[in-house]
């Protein structure tokens, strides 16, 4: 016989702020080169 609690898992996680951040937007610069070729 079993004598220990049973443990129960939730299904669902509350999560605080309910927005998910992925951190900050990045864009990139770049130009061409004299030879018509990207420069990143």
């Amino acid at each position: 016989m079993d004598t220990h609690p049973t443990k129960t898992i939730p299904a669902h996680r509350v999560i605080n702020p309910s927005v998910l951040y992925f951190g900050t937007p990045v864009a990139l610069i770049t130009t061409l080169n004299p030879d018509g070729t990207p420069n990143i």
